[in-house]
């Protein structure tokens, strides 16, 4: 019994932290993360090898996840976004550099298919799915998992592409202070302050900091012309500022003989420019800005060892406050392309309750309930006559999932099963623009099955698989439209997918050289995909336009020689294949857009303590733009280099300094292939983008000052 208490300690301690409002280990038909980064410091944020308890748990997963351990900001680094970008399977995608909205995709999937927690509380929202990471600051994070397939069924099931979790930083064993500040580029800024202590009774952190940047960075125009090129110029990005400063507290400790409790405030705030599109130098804006602010609060109280030391029990709850405004009063070319300025409030809680129950010598059941409540609220500030009427949702989950032991522990079978229900209420209002309360409510109900296996025939190699089904729900905005330029469409039918994965991890050490090889074949089919198509008098309205389908394959290889030389490469392929309608255009057997078929992303460092210098490489092919894979409507492929090093800690001297250069050969400028039979094989100047017409930043160096005791 104590043997299988402390497999299940550990593995729990990985997945949930003392932070996640999770489900628990047995939950894991795929929840503990999978073979953890190994790598040496990676400036400016420092990736390590996880403790060794950590590093124990991910060798017991089913599921194929990176975690990222977050030690030393920097001042690139605005947000998670950055620290991820270059996992194998993510592509991190930026509407024009540093602070700007940042959507990331998991093996092709669109960012609202991507489920995003705080300490296991999502912040996906309920009137839209997609999470804006640049929003996510990771001053106050001490890792991050992404789950690149199968996740764990406590962390939702609608993450059809995959869900990050951000654990919060919780305390440290000794008091300890932190602090940085840094600079670059294009009035780029950075500030944080930190301090932790920690022991068995009571452990606590607090962390607050600045991040900004003028956005200033020179871009290539070509004045919407690209057959035209002789009236391109070169111009300077406008209204791209942004300052946000974040704060977190987390506080934890013992309660009673066997009980724990943690409660946790995460507090952010941003203003920030809407340079919109920039094609021209006209295309660019003014005036319009944009505002959010937002309150979490979190909390968990576990009693451990009930009915004779076989039950554990875990309650847990979540508050979250959050308010945004866009700003358009002049009607630039950004958003609806109108004078606006819309005001919108959410709030958010929830609560649940876990139990996890030891079957004999080699099995651990987990039973979870959760209850979630969501309501927002918008308000048009400038036209009084036109009310939109608010929005809420209610969910409730039951999780039911085993952990079986077999072979003396080489071989784990974690199967799960997730029920879902959700009611989407439009509320009543006088006045309510258009026919928008015609649809006022929508319930529907899921189911979301998962299995995962994991097997070690050998010490050195670890096979893994697993398949699972997924489902990503209609938002309210979808099902109910905003009154003006989204039509209602309560009828809508959730997105499903089924998606599975196999694939072989061979690790260990030959002499001065560290090895870690893994490959991993995956597949996601998607049914119902939701997509905006028009709907009539310039409106679009949100429908279910067909299947979508992935395969693909991710190959990761490290290498480490005599702890001095390290490589890393990450590939990653993907092959869509679409079958839609609905006005988009597309035929059976086109590419799904925005998706490139490779990514390769590689390191190489060399490290003498305490001195690192590092040389990496980011390349993606080219990526359709529509789903009608129209000729020369394509985004370019590229390839991005950047060096840097850093200096320190020094023995007595907690400090280093760190220098990056990012975007090396000051790449701004990429060949468009123009298409069509006319310029066939012809191609033309056009920026640097990740979407279409929103540029991104060319060489930029960034300075960190860091002193950790």
């Amino acid at each position: 019994m104590d043997e299988r208490v402390a497999r299940s300690a550990a593995a729990t301690a990985t997945v949930l932290g003392p932070a996640a409002l999770a489900c628990g280990l047995a939950a894991l038909a795929c929840g503990l993360p999978t073979a953890a980064r190994a790598q040496a410091p990676v400036p400016p944020v420092r990736v390590e090898a996880a403790p060794e308890a950590e590093a124990t748990a991910a060798a017991d997963s089913t599921s194929f996840v990176s975690v990222i351990r977050v030690e030393t900001p920097s001042a690139r680094h605005v947000s998670v976004a950055e620290i991820i970008e270059r996992e194998v399977g993510v592509r991190v995608r930026s509407a024009g550099g540093l602070g700007a909205f940042t959507a990331v995709s998991i093996r092709g999937a669109d960012a609202s298919e991507v489920a995003v927690f705080l300490d296991g509380v999502p912040l996906n929202r309920a009137a839209s799915a997609s999470v804006d990471l640049s929003q996510v600051p990771a001053d106050g994070i001490e890792r991050i998992e992404v789950y690149r397939g199968l996740a764990p069924p406590e962390l939702g099931g609608h993450g059809l592409g995959g869900a990050i979790n951000l654990i919060s930083r919780k305390g440290a064993r000794a008091p300890a202070w932190r602090a940085s500040v840094g600079a670059g580029d294009f009035g780029t800024r950075s500030a944080t302050l930190g301090h932790g202590f920690g022991g068995r009774a009571l452990h606590a952190d607090a962390n607050v900091s600045y991040r900004g940047s003028d956005g200033d960075f020179p871009l290539y125009l070509y004045n919407g012309t690209l057959t035209s090129p002789g009236d391109d110029g070169v111009g300077i990005r406008r209204n791209n500022t942004f300052n946000q400063g974040s704060a977190d507290i987390a506080v934890g400790g013992r309660a009673g003989e066997r009980g724990t409790f943690r409660l946790g405030a995460h507090g952010f705030l941003k203003t920030q420019g809407v340079p919109g599109r920039a094609s021209s130098d006209a295309a660019q804006t003014s005036h319009a800005s944009f505002a959010v602010g937002r309150l979490l609060l979190d909390g968990a109280l576990e009693r451990r060892g009930l009915l004779g030391g076989a039950v554990d029990l875990r309650i847990g709850g979540h508050l979250l406050y959050e308010r945004d405004l866009f700003n358009n009063r002049l009607g630039e070319l950004v958003g609806t392309n109108g004078a606006a300025r819309v005001d919108g409030e959410t709030l958010a809680g929830g609560l649940e309750a876990r139990v996890q129950a030891a079957v004999g010598e080699h099995e651990l059941f987990t039973g979870l309930f959760s209850l979630a409540a969501e309501g927002f609220a918008p308000h048009d500030v400038l036209h009084a006559e036109r009310r939109f009427a608010s929005s809420s949702r209610l969910r409730a989950a039951l999780v039911l999932a085993d952990d079986l032991r077999l072979l003396a522990d080489r071989l784990a079978i974690t199967p799960s099963l997730r029920l879902d229900g959700i009611a989407n209420q439009l509320a009543t209002a006088i006045g309510t623009v258009g026919a928008q309360a015609q649809g006022n409510s929508a319930a529907d109900a899921f189911a979301s099955p998962q299995v995962g296996v994991r097997y070690r025939p050998l010490p050195w190699l670890l096979l893994r698989g697993s398949i699972g089904r997924y489902l990503r729900p209609p938002t309210t905005l979808e099902l109910f439209g905003d009154g003006a330029f989204i039509a209602p469409r309560p009828s809508l039918r959730a997105e499903t997918a089924t998606a599975g994965e196999v694939g072989a991890t061979l690790e260990g050490t030959a002499g001065p050289l560290g090895g870690f090889v893994e490959a991993v074949l995956f597949g996601r089919a998607v049914s119902d995909y939701i997509a905006l198509v028009p709907s009539g008098r310039g409106a679009l309205g949100a429908a279910n336009a067909g299947d979508v389908r992935f395969l693909g394959v991710e190959a990761t290889v490290r290498a480490r020689l005599y702890g001095h030389l390290g490589l890393t490469a990450a590939y990653t392929f993907i092959q869509s294949s679409v079958t839609v309608s609905n006005g988009l255009g597309a035929a059976v057997g086109n590419a799904a857009p925005g998706v490139p078929e490779h990514k390769l992303d590689a390191r190489a460092e060399l490290t003498f303590a305490p001195f690192l210098l590092f040389y990496e490489v980011s390349a993606v092919s080219d990526a359709w733009l529509s789903f009608a894979n129209v000729g020369g409507q394509r985004i370019p492929g590229r390839a991005l280099h950047a060096i840097g090093g850093r200096a320190g800690p020094f023995p007595g001297w907690p400090v280093s300094f760190a220098v990056e250069v990012r975007n090396l050969a000051d790449l701004r400028v990429l060949q468009w292939p123009l298409g069509g039979s006319i310029y066939r094989g012809q191609t033309a100047p056009y920026p640097l983008v990740d979407f279409f017409d929103y540029p991104l930043p060319g060489r930029a160096v960034y300075l960190t000052l860091t002193w950790q005791p």
